[in-house]
């Protein structure tokens, strides 16, 4: 069945506590644009919960047969998920493009490794609590990360 919200490919499925998995762009997605956000088939509520990023789905994903990005330019490699990244790096019907599933840009299907670098919207862990955000919101999630280290500016005091 298709993805509640995307209507995709679960990506970097998360586990919300009602069971359900989201991917992780849709579950920020939804909790940024609703103030009081729902869960997209059993509308349990999802405001102030905790989501785990679901390991177990993401390995059942990587064992699942796709495509080539670039099957629509002719390629007939088909293959496990997990090795599409190498494939793709190594296709001769490169020069395709293919949208990117964090921003929607299309992007070189041999490039979209390098656009996820600089995408907005792809996720990333914070590099001091590893809360998964988007590279558009770290610089503003470092000045309030829970885990962020203070510096007392009283002079003399080492804490």
């Amino acid at each position: 069945t298709a993805l509640p919200i995307c209507k995709g490919v679960l990506l970097h499925p998360v586990q919300i506590p009602c069971g359900e998995r989201l991917c992780e762009h849709c579950y920020k997605g939804l909790r940024t644009k609703e103030e009081d956000p729902v869960c997209p088939k059993c509308e349990a509520k999802l405001k102030d919960i905790k989501v785990w990023r679901d390991v177990f789905a993401e390995k059942e994903l990587d064992e699942l047969e796709v495509y080539c990005v670039n099957k629509e330019a002719g390629c007939d490699w088909q293959g496990e998920r997990k090795n599409l990244k190498d494939h793709v790096a190594t296709c001769l019907k490169s020069g395709f493009t293919v949208s990117c599933p964090h921003c929607s840009k299309r992007v070189l299907a041999e490039n979209m490794e390098t656009h996820y670098s600089e995408c907005s919207q792809y996720f990333i862990n914070c590099p001091v609590c590893s809360e998964s955000i988007t590279q558009s919101e770290l610089s503003q999630h470092l000045e309030i990360c829970p885990k962020k280290e203070m510096i007392c500016e009283v002079p003399g005091c080492s804490h």
